[in-house]
């Protein structure tokens, strides 16, 4: 054997005489999962949220209102985008799983 071969031979044999590799643990995936996760709204937090959303609608519908359009246009206009948006979101939850 050339010398060459002889020292490729002894790295082998230190590499597999050496420890495995570290590997996680059974249940790292699902705790990683856990502290990434964005955490739930409190009772307050909704009802805030709710809140504001009412408050933006009767801002939104006010203004509309108030460039003279007839009030089923502002109504829609503003209706219309929110019922998409609870259309589509049952379905990015579904995605989102998969």
């Amino acid at each position: 054997m050339s010398e060459h071969d002889d020292s490729i031979d002894g790295l082998l044999r230190r590499t597999l005489g050496s420890r495995p590799a570290p590997a996680l643990s059974a249940g790292f995936d699902r705790r990683l999962g856990r502290r990434l996760r964005p955490p739930a709204l409190t009772a307050r937090g909704r009802r805030l949220l709710v809140a504001y959303a009412v408050v933006a609608l009767a801002l939104s519908v006010g203004v509309l209102r108030a460039a003279t359009l007839p009030w089923q246009l502002a109504v829609g206009a503003v209706l219309v985008p929110l019922a998409v948006v609870g259309a589509v979101l049952p379905h990015r939850r579904l995605v989102r799983r998969l």
